[in-house]
C-alpha cells in the first residue's frame, strides 16, 4: 500500500489504478475478439466439411446406384441370353437360383 500524504497524490494513484484496470480491460476485449473470430472461422470450416462429407456420401451412393444397375443389367442379359439354364460348362458354378433371376429380370424389364 502506498502511504498517501495529499489529495493530489490520492488522486494520481486512483488514475494509475483506474488506467491499468481499463487497460486490463480493453486486453481482455481485445483477446475476446481474437478468441472470437478464431471461433468463427473454425466453425465455418467446420461446416464446410460436414457439407463436402454429405455431398461425397451422396455422390458414392449414386456411383453405387450407377454400378448396381449395370450388374443387373449385365445378370439379367446373361440370364436372358442362357434361357434361364446352367450350361454344362458352369455346372460347378452356383447356379443362378429362380426367384433372385426373377428379381433381377424384373429390375431390367420391368412390367409396369
Amino acid at each position: 500500500m502506498v502511504n498517501i500524504q495529499s489529495k493530489s497524490q490520492a488522486r494520481r494513484v486512483v488514475r494509475e489504478a483506474q488506467a491499468e484496470a481499463n487497460e486490463q480491460r480493453a486486453q481482455r476485449d481485445r483477446d475476446n475478439v481474437d478468441d472470437m473470430a478464431a471461433f468463427l472461422v473454425a466453425r465455418t470450416r467446420l461446416a464446410g466439411v460436414d457439407e463436402c462429407q454429405a455431398e461425397r456420401v451422396s455422390q458414392i451412393g449414386l456411383e453405387a446406384d450407377r454400378r448396381r444397375d449395370e450388374h443387373r443389367s449385365e445378370c439379367a442379359e446373361a440370364v436372358q441370353h442362357n434361357g434361364s439354364q446352367a450350361s454344362a460348362g458352369a455346372a460347378p458354378l452356383e447356379a443362378p437360383r429362380a426367384n433372385w433371376t426373377r428379381q433381377v429380370l424384373q429390375l431390367r424389364w420391368p412390367t409396369g
